[in-house]
């Protein structure tokens, strides 16, 4: 991680995931895990700035694959982000707190776009609904047009 070229090889191998294997499905998700784990271990104050930055972007580049993204918002995941985030100022170092609150502000944004987009979809369908609601017409006819109805000499203009 302390290497950016490093740091570009293991994000391609960790985004570029085929999905041919279907029977080594949950090894792959425990190496994932795996990994996950390892590269926010790289967020804390412990680890030099190069670190620290490498980490925060192979996360933000993780962000783009749902699986990656659950790992990252599983419990454990997200305390211990939250932890380097808000760690005192005699804890932490100033790299390592930037780093954590990009990526956190990373998982609130994507939280909330994930569920406006839930929320846009539940819109949809309830419009389609009323759309077919709307598309059904009703005739009625008014207490004049009865009268003309009932007289045929009458004639309506």
């Amino acid at each position: 991680m302390g290497q950016k070229s490093i740091s570009e090889i293991l994000n391609k191998l960790m985004t570029q995931i085929d999905q041919d294997h279907e029977n080594m499905q949950s090894q792959i998700q425990e190496a994932q895990k795996m990994v996950v784990e390892q590269v926010v271990e790289h967020l804390g104050p412990e680890k030099d700035e190069e670190n620290n930055l490498n980490a925060c972007s192979i996360i933000q580049d993780m962000f783009e694959t749902k699986e990656f993204y659950n790992i990252l918002v599983s419990k454990d995941t997200f305390q211990q982000i939250v932890h380097f985030a808000t760690a005192g100022v005699d804890e932490s170092s100033k790299a390592s707190k930037t780093s954590s609150l990009t990526v956190l502000n990373q998982i609130i944004t994507q939280h909330i776009e994930r569920i406006k987009k839930k929320e846009g979809s539940k819109d949809e369908q309830k419009d389609a609904t009323n759309d077919e609601d709307d598309d059904m017409i009703v005739q009625q006819t008014s207490d004049d047009e009865k009268d003309d109805l009932s007289n045929p000499l009458s004639v309506s203009s």
